[in-house]
């Protein structure tokens, strides 16, 4: 069974004629910790889903708030070099009246978006500061949502595994790294120093 997973992006602005624009989605970026793991998408994962019409904008995940979804041409996703893109055109209610002000204001400025991930890789990998940690990376994955959030579900410091893997977090599935056939001559001579330093 597929899970559902959430993340979180900052890149959210109001454009001309009740529209709303963003990036929910960096490639090549690596994540925050997520709980134990950091997550890297790969170019171009999302591309396979872009055209499905049932993906729909909600605000704050209400799927009863739906501002916009592909099938009626109001919600419209593409992907480049850099990442995910979005633009939704509001609907002339009081709900998108007020999203549109507050991303036009500034009080809203962040954005999610919910995914399934179809095919991914887990390694080990070591950061900026040398210290180890376990790397998700997603190479295929089918969006579902994208939202105006008020509130990320993690800041800078902590995460809340909760909100970003309502389904429960993925499975870690780390390949160890391949063994190294040693040759003979060299085998024979760590035997020798093992034994000569045992005499010591």
């Amino acid at each position: 069974m597929m899970k559902r997973e959430l993340r979180y992006a900052a890149e959210l602005r109001a454009s001309d004629g009740m529209t709303i624009t963003g990036r929910p989605a960096m490639y090549n970026s690596l994540s925050k910790d997520l709980g134990g793991f950091r997550e890297v998408l790969l170019p171009g994962c999302f591309d396979g889903s872009l055209d499905d019409g049932e993906i729909y904008c909600a605000w704050q995940h209400d799927a009863t708030q739906i501002l916009g979804r592909v099938s009626a041409g109001t919600l419209e996703l593409s992907s480049d070099r850099n990442g995910l893109t979005m633009r939704c055109q509001l609907p002339n209610s009081p709900l998108g009246q007020n999203v549109y002000q507050s991303v036009k204001r500034g009080d809203v400025s962040k954005m999610s978006f919910g995914f399934y991930c179809l095919e991914d890789s887990w390694d080990v990998a070591t950061d900026e500061r040398g210290q180890k940690f376990d790397r998700r990376s997603v190479k295929k994955a089918r969006v579902f949502e994208v939202s105006p959030v008020t509130s990320p579900a993690y800041a800078a410091s902590s995460v809340s595994a909760r909100s970003l893997f309502p389904d429960g977090q993925p499975t870690r599935i780390i390949t160890p790294p391949a063994v190294q056939e040693v040759a003979p001559d060299v085998l024979a001579w760590m035997r020798c120093k093992l034994e000569l330093s045992k005499r010591k």
